[in-house]
C-alpha cells in the first residue's frame, strides 16, 4: 500500500507536493554554514528563530499580567521588530542580499534591552547565533561588528537564575565565536576585535565565581578566539616603514572593567592598520571605511596577555590564571609563527616583556607551568630564533641547565620536565650547531653548548644511584646530538680547509660581525677565529682577576691587546669580556691616572643608551664597571648626546645637573 498523496482538484490546478532536492543543507564544502542559494529556505528558518524568541518574551517581558485586552505586549517595540521582520523575510520584494544583516537587528535590540530578562536574553543570543550560522558568507562585516558591540553592553534583568545567568553567559561567547570564525571577520576591524576578546575575558573573570562547566567553556572560548585572531598574521604584509602602534581610538583591552556596563567609545570611528587588500574594506553604519583588522589589535592583545603573567607578586596566587595566560600565549605564538619578526612591535613584546615573564615562571615549583614553558621556548626557537639569541642563551643558562640538575635544589619532576624540554632541542636539526656557533664561539656569551653537552654526559649515566627516567632522557638527547652531527657529515657536499688558527698581531675584534653566512668557506673561518681569541681571553681575564698589570700584560703577549695600550682596546676587553672580577674592573676606572680616565670615557662610549631609562643606564653601567668606584670619577662618564636621549621623568637640565 503506498504512501497517501495530495492530489490536485478536479480542475487540475494544484500540484502534488513533491521532494525537493537537497541543496541547502549543510555540507563540509562551505564549512557547515550557510543554507545555500535558497532564499526560501534561509526566510523559514529566520521566522522559526523569530517566532522562538516572540513565545519566551510572552512570558518574559516586564508585563506579567497581559490580557487579550491587554495591548502593552503586542505594542512592545521588540515584539513588533520581531514581527517586522517576519514580514520582511517572506515579503517578495525585498532583496535578499539585504536580508542577513536586516535578519539580526531585532534579535541585537533584545540583547540591548534592559527591558528583556535573562530568558529573552539567552533566547535572542541563540537566535543570533543561530541565524549568524545560517546566512554564513552573505553576513557582512558591518553586521558583524553591530553583534560584537551589542555583546560587548549586553544587559539583562538583575536577580536571575545562576543556571540563567550562566545560559546568557554562554550564548555570548558563542555570538563572538561565531563573528571570528565567519568569512567577512577580517571585516571586523582592530577595535571590535580588541572589543570581543576583552568581552571574552571578563566572562571568563566572572565564571569564576560560577559553575565549573562555564569557567571551562569561557576558557575554551577565550582559547578559540585567540586561535582565530593569531592565524590572520602569516597573512598580514609588512608595511615598510610602518611600525605597529596601537591606535589610541582602539581603547586597549580591560582586566578589571565590570562586565555589563561600558559602551564602546568610537564604536563607528575610522582606524588604520598594517593590513592586507583594499578589497577586504568595509563601511559601517556612518560610511566611514573599516580596515581590516591586523597587527595592531595582536600587538594590543599579546601585550594583554603578557599583563596576565605580572600577577606573580601577589601573595598566595594560585597556578590557574597564569597557566591559561601562558598557554593563550603559546598558540597565538604556534599560529603566529615567523611572521612575528615581519612587525618590530610584536617582535619587541616577546623578546622583553614575554621572556622576562617566562624566566620567573620558568623557576617555579608548578610542573604544568614548567611544562608550558618550555613549550613556549620550544616554539620561539623554531620560529624566532634567529631574533633571541641573548633570551634563548638566558633560558638554557638559567632554566634548563639549573633545573636539570639535583645540586640546584630542584625536585625530581622539575629534573625530568627540564630534561625532557632539552631532549627536544636536541632533536631539533641544528640545535646543537647554532648552539656552539652563536654562543660559544660569541665572546660576549656563556659556553652553552659545552655546558648542554656535559649536562647530558654527566646525566647519562648512573652514579651511586638506580637507573630511572633521567638517565635514559639523557642518553636519548645525546644520541640525537650524535645523529644530527652523523647526518651533516654525511649531507655535506664540500668540506673547506681547516687550517691551525693563529694571531701574529693584534687587530681589533670586540664587534666584528661575519659578512657571510650563507657560505661555509666565511663563516667556519669565522667561528673557528672567534672560538680561539675567546679561550685566550678566559685565560686572560683569569690572569687578570689574579693582578690586574700581569693580566694585560699576557694578553699583550698573546697579540690580543696591541703592544702599546690604547684606552679603547682596554675598554672594550672590560666591556666584553666575561668573567672579569667587576670590583678590581671598578678600582681600574676609578683610578685618578690619565690612562685609567680615558679608558672610563672610551668605557661608557660602548654602551648604547638612546631611548634607555636613566634608572636603567645608570644601573646597567655600574653593574658591568663594577660598585666599589670613586662616583666623583663617574661625573663626567655620560655625553650630552647621551643624556639628550634619554628617557626621564626630571627635566633635561635637571638631569643633567644630577649627574
Amino acid at each position: 500500500m503506498g504512501r497517501p498523496r495530495m492530489l490536485g482538484g478536479a480542475g487540475g490546478g494544484i500540484d502534488p507536493i513533491a521532494e525537493e532536492p537537497h541543496h541547502h543543507a549543510r555540507s563540509p564544502a562551505d564549512g557547515g554554514l550557510g543554507l545555500g542559494p535558497d532564499p526560501a529556505a534561509l526566510a523559514c528558518a529566520i521566522s522559526a528563530e523569530a517566532s522562538a524568541v516572540l513565545a519566551v518574551m510572552r512570558r518574559g517581558l516586564r508585563h506579567p499580567r497581559a490580557t487579550a485586552a491587554d495591548d502593552a505586549v503586542a505594542e512592545h517595540p521588540l515584539v513588533a521588530s520581531l514581527r517586522a521582520l517576519r514580514r520582511l523575510a517572506f515579503s517578495p520584494s525585498s532583496p535578499a542580499a539585504a536580508l542577513p544583516a536586516a535578519a539580526l537587528r531585532p534579535f541585537l535590540d533584545a540583547v540591548r534591552s534592559v527591558d528583556a530578562g535573562a530568558a529573552v536574553t539567552s533566547a535572542s543570543l541563540a537566535a543570533l547565533h543561530e541565524v549568524m550560522s545560517l546566512t554564513g558568507p552573505a553576513l557582512p562585516g558591518a553586521a558583524l561588528r553591530e553583534v560584537v558591540d551589542a555583546v560587548a553592553i549586553c544587559r539583562f534583568e538583575a536577580g536571575a537564575e545562576p543556571a540563567a545567568e550562566e545560559a546568557v553567559l554562554m550564548r555570548m561567547l558563542q555570538a563572538l565565536l561565531a563573528c571570528l570564525r565567519a568569512p567577512a571577520a577580517p571585516a571586523l576591524g582592530d577595535q571590535h576585535v580588541c572589543t570581543a576578546v576583552n568581552t571574552c575575558f571578563r566572562v571568563v573573570h566572572q565564571a569564576a565565581a560560577k559553575s565549573e562547566l562555564l569557567q571551562r567553556f569561557s576558557r575554551h572560548a577565550m582559547h578559540e578566539l585567540i586561535r582565530c585572531v593569531f592565524a590572520r598574521l602569516p597573512k598580514i604584509r609588512s608595511a615598510d616603514g610602518v611600525d605597529a602602534a596601537v591606535k589610541p581610538e582602539m581603547g586597549g583591552m580591560d582586566v578589571n572593567h565590570p562586565f555589563g556596563i561600558r559602551q564602546m567609545e568610537n564604536g563607528n570611528g575610522s582606524y588604520v592598520s598594517e593590513t592586507g587588500t583594499s578589497d577586504e574594506n568595509s563601511a559601517d553604519g556612518s560610511g566611514l571605511v573599516v580596515e581590516p583588522y591586523g597587527v595592531p589589535c595582536m600587538v594590543e592583545i599579546f601585550q594583554f596577555l603578557c599583563s596576565l603573567l605580572n600577577v606573580v607578586e601577589q601573595i598566595g596566587l594560585d597556578e590557574d590564571l597564569p597557566l591559561f595566560a601562558l598557554k593563550l600565549i603559546n598558540s597565538a605564538i604556534e599560529l603566529g609563527g615567523s611572521s612575528i619578526q615581519k612587525h618590530p612591535k610584536l617582535l619587541s613584546l616577546v623578546q622583553d616583556e614575554l621572556f622576562r615573564n617566562l624566566m620567573q615562571f620558568g623557576l617555579s615549583m608548578s610542573p604544568l607551568i614548567l611544562s608550558i614553558v618550555c613549550s613556549i621556548a620550544l616554539n620561539l626557537y623554531h620560529h624566532l630564533r634567529t631574533e633571541l639569541k641573548l633570551q634563548l642563551e638566558a633560558f638554557f643558562s638559567c632554566i634548563i641547565i639549573r633545573l636539570a640538575q639535583p645540586r640546584f635544589g630542584a625536585t625530581y619532576h622539575q629534573q625530568e620536565i627540564a630534561m625532557e624540554a632539552l631532549v627536544d632541542f636536541c632533536r631539533q636539526k641544528s640545535f646543537m650547531v647554532e648552539m656552539y656557533a652563536n654562543l660559544d664561539c660569541d665572546i660576549t656569551c656563556r659556553n652553552v653548548f659545552e655546558e648542554l653537552a656535559n649536562l647530558l654526559s654527566k646525566s647519562a649515566f648512573p652514579i651511586n644511584c638506580p637507573l630511572s627516567s633521567m638517565h635514559i632522557l639523557a642518553l636519548e638527547g645525546l644520541i640525537a646530538v650524535i645523529q644530527g652531527m652523523a647526518d651533516r657529515i654525511g649531507s655535506a657536499t664540500s668540506r673547506p680547509e681547516l687550517l691551525p688558527v693563529e694571531l701574529d698581531e693584534y687587530t681589533p675584534f670586540w664587534t666584528v660581525k661575519c659578512e657571510n653566512f650563507s657560505d661555509p668557506r666565511h663563516w667556519v673561518k669565522f667561528v673557528r677565529q672567534r672560538k680561539y681569541v675567546k679561550r685566550r681571553l678566559m685565560i686572560g681575564a683569569d690572569h687578570f682577576n689574579r693582578d690586574p698589570k700581569k693580566g694585560l700584560e699576557f694578553l699583550q703577549g698573546t697579540h690580543l691587546l696591541p703592544e702599546k695600550l690604547d684606552p679603547q682596546s682596554v675598554a672594550c676587553f672590560f666591556r666584553y669580556t666575561a668573567g672579569l672580577d667587576k670590583n678590581l674592573v671598578g678600582d681600574f676606572l676609578g683610578n685618578h691616572d690619565e690612562f685609567c680616565v680615558q679608558v672610563l670615557h672610551e668605557f661608557a662610549q660602548t654602551f648604547d643608551f638612546h631611548e634607555m631609562n636613566l634608572d636603567t643606564a645608570l644601573r646597567l653601567f655600574w653593574r658591568l664597571s663594577g660598585f666599589l668606584v670613586n662616583l666623583r670619577r663617574y661625573r663626567g662618564f655620560l655625553r650630552p648626546s647621551q643624556i639628550d636621549t634619554m628617557s626621564s621623568p626630571l627635566s633635561l637640565s635637571q638631569t643633567k645637573t644630577l649627574l
